[in-house]
């Protein structure tokens, strides 16, 4: 997850997208298909995590008004 979290939020969200879109073409090996989804999975839990902290500063910085 290390890597991920190295690339920025635009980054990892196109990389998840080139991810599904891999999978979603149905002409991956089912092994493959499998390791893309955990490595998407580890993606997208960077990604909601990132937003959980920004929505967490929009609400400090409107509960301190």
């Amino acid at each position: 997850m290390n890597e991920e979290k190295k690339m920025t939020f635009e980054e990892r969200l196109n990389e998840l997208n080139l991810l599904v879109s891999k999978i979603e073409s149905g002409d991956l090996p089912l092994e493959e298909a499998m390791s893309l989804t955990e490595k998407g999975k580890k993606i997208l839990a960077s990604l909601e995590e990132d937003l959980a902290k920004a929505k967490a500063v929009m609400e400090e910085h409107n509960e301190s008004k």
